[in-house]
């Protein structure tokens, strides 16, 4: 395991921490915005409820995937290439957020290492990742839902200990960033503390609950060259 950056300008959270498990839809880029990612849902949901699938009360699209892959597997792969298609549609028209770029840039130029783990489609975050100029050169690794692993998706701990593995890294110089539930229960089950990021109180209220160690409203926040939640 690499040393990790040295402590100043890092948030306290991030000592002794050499690579940042970082989720994609959410700290950052918004790939589906409100109410894109309702729509995605409806319309997945309505084309289950068509092959005969009783979809559950869920606005998530990638909840919505894993119900069908455990209730009716042999529709699994038509639904994931659905999904998958309208994530490529949404990474043709987003990047990543200017200032999530900036710090994990700066982490990165400090000898930190850097792995997305998202439930999102490999390819569609990867275009986004290239729209952006980042990780092209294969410093950043990409970890994220590839055909037929569905069941690898968080809050299963497969992807974060697929980074981790290709980091060279343990649990405790490693840490989660995500903005959901899953995120957190995803990294309780792969060892390694999760920094929530949210700027709603109900959205910081359930990742506390969840087990998050920490809160921010920004990735940003994590450099205290910057002023937290400005």
């Amino acid at each position: 395991m690499p040393n990790p950056p040295p402590p100043h300008p890092w948030h306290p959270a991030l000592t002794g921490v050499s690579l940042l498990l970082v989720d994609f839809d959410g700290p950052l880029v918004r790939l589906l915005p409100d109410p894109e990612h309702v729509r995605l849902t409806a319309r997945l949901a309505q084309w289950y409820a068509d092959r005969g699938g009783q979809p559950p009360a869920t606005t998530d699209h990638v909840q919505l995937l894993r119900h069908v892959h455990a209730h009716h597997p042999d529709l699994a792969a038509d639904a994931e290439h659905l999904m998958t298609e309208a994530e490529l549609a949404a990474a043709a028209a987003h990047s990543a957020y200017a200032d999530a770029i900036g710090f994990l840039s700066d982490w990165q130029a400090a000898g930190g290492h850097v792995a997305i783990v998202s439930n999102n489609a490999e390819e569609a975050v990867r275009r986004v990742l290239t729209r952006s100029g980042l990780g092209t050169d294969g410093t950043w690794t990409v970890h994220a839902r590839r055909p037929g692993g569905i069941a690898r998706l968080k809050p299963a701990p497969d992807l974060l200990l697929e980074a981790m593995t290709a980091h060279a890294a343990t649990p405790d110089g490693a840490v989660m960033i995500g903005d959901t539930p899953s995120d957190v229960r995803a990294g309780s089950a792969a060892g390694v503390r999760t920094i929530g990021v949210t700027d709603s109180a109900d959205q910081a209220q359930a990742l506390h609950t969840a087990g998050a160690a920490t809160m921010i409203r920004r990735l940003v926040d994590l450099s205290m060259t910057d002023t937290p939640g400005g």
